[in-house]
């Protein structure tokens, strides 16, 4: 596979992860303490990561960074602290 079909992969993976993150936002604001969505949410935000790190784009680094940002402070509410 090519460098652009991979880039338009990852995009259109990237788009649907966004959107599944904004409704398990949507629900986890509803039960804050449900712990599959928290789980739900920081595997999805993992999977951006290793994405956007597989294609290894200069432009992606900010959502790598962005995305391990949120997958700490989610191991931090998994953790109660």
């Amino acid at each position: 596979m090519d460098r652009d079909s991979l880039l338009k992969e990852f995009l259109i993976e990237s788009f649907e992860n966004l959107s599944n993150l904004d409704g398990f936002l949507t629900k986890l604001e509803q039960d804050p303490g449900e712990k599959n969505l928290i789980n739900e949410i920081y595997r999805t935000a993992h999977t951006l990561k290793g994405s956007a790190n597989f294609l290894g784009l200069q432009k992606l680094q900010k959502l790598q960074k962005l995305t391990h940002i949120t997958e700490n402070l989610l191991d931090q509410i998994r953790e109660k602290k």
